[in-house]
């Protein structure tokens, strides 16, 4: 038999399995974050378990690391799936009692962050409550009182997310990775240390725009809570992580712009003109907030034949226009992929590649155009704000990416030495990348486990900065062969079917920028839109 021949023969063999597994574990997935109860969470368990005891059968991965390490064939196609497979297998080659632990470890973390609700002046409440005393209350010690209520889950989370770690440490170095961090990045095709330069050039570029900017945002803070620039701490800021900028000083109130709307449909109003369908994706979705309920917001591409949706919360603010935007430029992505593409391959070229369609989309609401004509903003009024937009767009950029950094240092240093004092490593992330003050006294050693990602999402948040340094080089190409208004028409559809959606993951990542855009991932078009203006 050939070597084509063999490869697909072991694809043939194995993949059915692990698709209706996959699909399974969608569905389970799916139904543990909408309804939250203790069956669903058994259930995403079991399927958990089953998924990754199929994939560490030594027996299959042995044939494939003997069919990939001798060299590639003439079908790139094949080779693609061939790799996609390697590694899916790589990453399972653990024991049934290292499975049984990592899914339940991972699953009792999943079930904790899905149904927890902070107490908040002495009753349960939910994050859209928490965010908004963070928008509008200005009493210093209630959004205090707020902000430590915010931080409740992570003593309940902590160990069990050092335990996490130290089990994803001791199979990772046991297939040959230094530590799990290693070996995630390895498995997104990604240099960690052309990672870690790009960080810090990107550091370095914005590091007096971003100083300036918080210099601005603290004095604005400072008069409106009636205290000293120097006195602003974590508290006063728009969230609890200080990952977003809240709305700047001499600007209209942009959430007005949403208010009594119907969210869902602007989302469909505005995919309709780009050429982009989503109503089949919002029939199959859960939008709105209840109790056990998950409370943030994902995608999930269910069985990559179609079934796409979404979960959120929505509430007619800027902010949930935003995400219910963002998300569905995940779904879109998913949608929009050729369905004649091997079911390996049938999926984005990287986690940051939808990340950029997600931002690209989800940045619109600072947009003048895009508020004109979906939110209903008059002309005029819209484009007087055009210039406060941009710099608020500019200031919550220059600010989420610092926070990027802290999560992406954090990560690699909890994954180097889970013993260590990772509050200690969290503040001090906190306070050189953020300049944010750490609160005086103790208690402040679980902070780092209170951010949903570090326990559930583990090694993801760099795919964040990626993500904005691939969508502003998209924008910089839209809007060079479609003009500013790009937004405003099917062309920008077709332009992203065709050089992204379409082709999902033949290529990797940056093969897949350098053929729709011209170029490899270049920081500079951020740069450009974001630092130096």
């Amino acid at each position: 038999m050939s070597r084509d021949g063999a490869i697909q023969q072991l694809i043939d063999r194995v993949l059915p399995r692990a698709q209706e597994l996959m699909i399974q574990m969608a569905y389970a997935s799916w139904e543990q974050n909408t309804a939250g109860t203790p069956e669903a969470a058994q259930k995403a368990a079991q399927i958990g378990r089953e998924l990754k005891s199929y994939f560490a059968d030594p027996a299959v991965f042995a044939e494939l690391k003997l069919l990939k390490e001798a060299g590639g064939t003439e079908d790139p196609r094949l080779n693609r799936q061939l790799e996609q497979l390697y590694r899916s297998y790589l990453s399972n080659q653990i024991s049934p009692e290292e499975i049984a632990e990592t899914v339940e470890r991972e699953n009792e973390l999943r079930q904790l962050f899905a149904t927890f609700r902070s107490t908040y002046q002495g009753r349960q409440i939910s994050d859209n409550e928490l965010g908004e005393v963070f928008r509008a209350e200005n009493d210093s010690a209630k959004r205090q009182e707020a902000w430590l209520a915010s931080k409740q889950i992570g003593a309940q989370a902590a160990e069990k997310v050092r335990a996490l770690a130290r089990l994803r440490n001791r199979i990772a170095r046991r297939l040959g990775f230094r530590d799990y961090f290693d070996m995630v990045l390895q498995s997104q095709e990604i240099d960690e240390q052309e990672l870690l330069e790009t960080l810090d050039k990107l550091r370095q570029t914005s590091d007096a725009a971003f100083r300036a900017e918080k210099g601005a945002l603290d004095a604005e803070l400072a008069e409106r809570f009636g205290v000293k620039p120097e006195e602003i701490m974590p508290w006063h800021y728009a969230d609890p992580f200080f990952q977003s900028a809240p709305a700047g000083k001499g600007g209209p109130n942009v959430d007005q712009y949403f208010a009594g709307k119907d969210i869902a449909q602007l989302s469909v109003d505005f995919y309709d003109t780009v050429g982009l369908e989503v109503r089949d994706i919002l029939e199959r979705s859960d939008l709105y907030e209840r109790p056990g309920k998950m409370q943030h917001a994902f995608c999930m591409n269910v069985d990559r034949k179609g079934d796409v949706r979404i979960l959120c919360n929505l509430k007619p603010t800027q902010r949930w226009m935003g995400t219910q935007l963002h998300e569905l430029g995940h779904a879109v992505y998913d949608k929009y992929i050729d369905p004649g593409i091997p079911w390996l391959l049938r999926r984005p070229a990287h986690t940051m590649t939808t990340e950029a369609i997600a931002m690209l989309f989800g940045r619109l609401t600072n947009n003048a155009h895009w508020l004109t004509a979906f939110a209903g903003v008059p002309a005029g009024e819209a484009q007087a704000a055009a210039e406060y937009l941009h710099r608020q767009e500019r200031r919550s950029q220059l600010i989420f990416s610092r926070w990027g950094m802290v999560m992406t240092h954090f990560e690699r240093a909890l994954y180097a030495d889970p013993e260590q004092d990772l509050g200690k490593v969290w503040w001090e992330l906190v306070s050189s990348l953020q300049l944010v003050r750490r609160p005086e006294g103790e208690g402040r050693a679980t902070d780092w486990a209170s951010k949903i990602h570090v326990a559930n999402y583990p090694v993801y948040y760099h795919n964040y900065i990626l993500g904005e340094l691939t969508a502003s080089q998209l924008q910089a190409y839209l809007e060079r062969d479609l003009g500013a208004r790009w937004m405003m028409t099917d062309e920008a559809g077709a332009w992203l079917w065709k050089r992204i959606f379409r082709p999902g993951n033949l290529l990797p990542w940056n093969e897949r920028m350098q053929q729709a855009t011209g170029e490899r991932l270049n920081p500079q078009h951020f740069v450009d839109q974001f630092v130096g203006v």
